[in-house]
């Protein structure tokens, strides 16, 4: 069957910019903004780089173990905290990157927007919904700069989409998969020293739950669940959905090295309307689709490409995707001019009850649904978060 060819007029001539959010205090444009750093582990080490290669000063720097904190505060120039209230305290700072295990995410967070630092923190936003809620409670109420650090919401693959998706070239959105991530073990760091208090009180002193803090439920949903979360934030913007109705999931632990979290999870969340998003952890990564009931869109990274059927036959086009936006540096701009964040706490909120959802699914082995007042409970089962 001959294809057919659409006229990108048809789309390009509507795309119409995504809403943005209100403003935030603002440092002066050309004022370098000082940053404090809590967790200095990988993905610490990562955002400092970040940081510096924008224009940001690290100045104080924060992690239970010894031997990363040193080595992040001599990378860096900076003072070497003695706990991560320190950092927050430091005179000079203006805001906070955060890069610990999930557990402490919140606390971290709301403590710094208290202080009156804008905030960056890594994925996930918390471990569970209480959590999250709070900490974007207090985003709203203090009226800082925060940044969850999902990084696919920063490809511009997405933002087309949102944009096609919002010109009708799909139809009504009806069903969307995710990539597939691969639920692999994250490699482990050195720690030397550490100081056990300040990341798990109370708790006795466990050698393992330090290196591999994503095998326990003390810490972290695990590997896969915290993927989906990435996976989700971008999903969500795309097709402008809020909250699920129902999640189910299923999954399990096959790594065999004594962890508590699934190394495998797959779960389906129903949203309003027709839509479903579909996650899966694998050991290959596939493109993410979003289907619709007049076509489907594959992201392909430097493209967005659409399909169609019609009487006349097959369409297959493709839209450049939209420039890829750092989130730190997307960050330090907000900061600098009060312009809403990539990924902030609305949009992170919303993933951390989707992902919350597919845990308690598959914790019960049962579906759960989603509660107007903001409560996850089961189909069968009285109110589970309270």
């Amino acid at each position: 069957m001959q294809g057919v060819r659409v006229s990108r007029r048809i789309f390009l001539g509507s795309l119409a910019a995504a809403a943005g959010h209100s403003a935030c205090g603002e440092t002066p444009r050309n004022e370098t903004v000082h940053v404090g750093l809590i967790g200095c582990g990988m993905e610490g080490r990562r955002l400092l780089r970040e940081l510096q290669r924008h224009g940001a000063s690290v100045s104080v720097v924060y992690d239970a173990a010894e031997t990363r904190k040193q080595r992040a505060a001599a990378a860096a120039g900076a003072h070497a905290a003695d706990d991560w209230h320190g950092v927050i305290d430091r005179p000079g700072v203006d805001a906070v990157a955060i890069a610990t295990p999930p557990h402490l995410h919140a606390t971290i967070a709301m403590a710094a927007m208290e202080a009156g630092k804008h905030v960056y923190c890594a994925s996930p936003m918390a471990v569970g919904v209480e959590d999250a809620r709070a900490f974007r409670d207090c985003a709203q109420r203090t009226n800082r700069a925060v940044q969850i650090g999902a990084a696919p919401a920063g490809e511009g693959q997405w933002r087309m989409a949102r944009k096609l998706i919002r010109t009708g070239a799909i139809g009504d959105v009806q069903w969307c998969q995710g990539r597939f991530h691969s639920a692999q073990n994250v490699a482990t760091d050195e720690t030397g020293r550490v100081d056990w208090r300040a990341f798990h009180p109370g708790a006795p002193y466990n050698a393992a739950r330090l290196v591999h803090w994503r095998h326990y439920w003390d810490y972290s949903t695990g590997t896969a669940a915290e993927s989906h979360y990435d996976e989700m934030t971008a999903l969500l913007y795309a097709v402008d959905a809020s909250f699920p109705e129902r999640v189910s999931a299923a999954g399990g632990i096959y790594a065999g090295d004594g962890r508590e979290t699934p190394d495998n999870l797959v779960f389906s969340a129903k949203y309003a309307g027709s839509v479903t998003i579909v996650l899966a952890s694998a050991a290959c990564a596939t493109a993410a689709t979003i289907r619709g009931s007049a076509g489907s869109l594959e992201m392909r990274g430097a493209e967005v490409r659409l399909l169609r059927e019609s009487p006349e036959g097959s369409v297959a086009e493709s839209f450049r995707a939209e420039p890829e936006k750092g989130l730190v540096q997307d960050w330090i701009e907000a900061i600098r001019t009060g312009s809403p964040c990539i990924c902030g706490t609305e949009q992170g909120y919303r993933a951390a009850v989707a992902v919350a959802m597919a845990i308690e699914a598959y914790r019960r082995r049962k579906t759960v649904r989603y509660d107007p007042v903001q409560c996850i409970v089961s189909e069968d089962m009285p109110r589970v978060f309270a």
